[in-house]
């Protein structure tokens, strides 16, 4: 009987997750702590920020895609 409550227990420790989302869960905890960074950061950026030339090296762009096509082509 111990098991079987355990067990049932456990089940509903996962679909509580499930509930809320694995995913969703995943991407609130990632945009907190993106959050958290950018708070500990000064106010000001520079030129030499790395963080930020690696942000906006990340963005996507709108032709980019198409570069990459012709990049194949050529």
């Amino acid at each position: 009987r111990r098991r079987l409550a355990e067990h049932k227990e456990q089940l509903a420790e996962r679909y509580q997750k499930w509930g809320r989302g694995l995913a969703q869960v995943r991407q609130a905890e990632d945009s907190v702590n993106d959050y958290l960074e950018l708070a500990a950061k000064p106010l000001a950026r520079y030129r030499d920020d790395t963080d930020l030339d690696a942000m906006l090296k990340q963005r996507e762009r709108e032709g980019k895609y198409i570069r990459y096509i012709l990049e194949i082509f050529n």
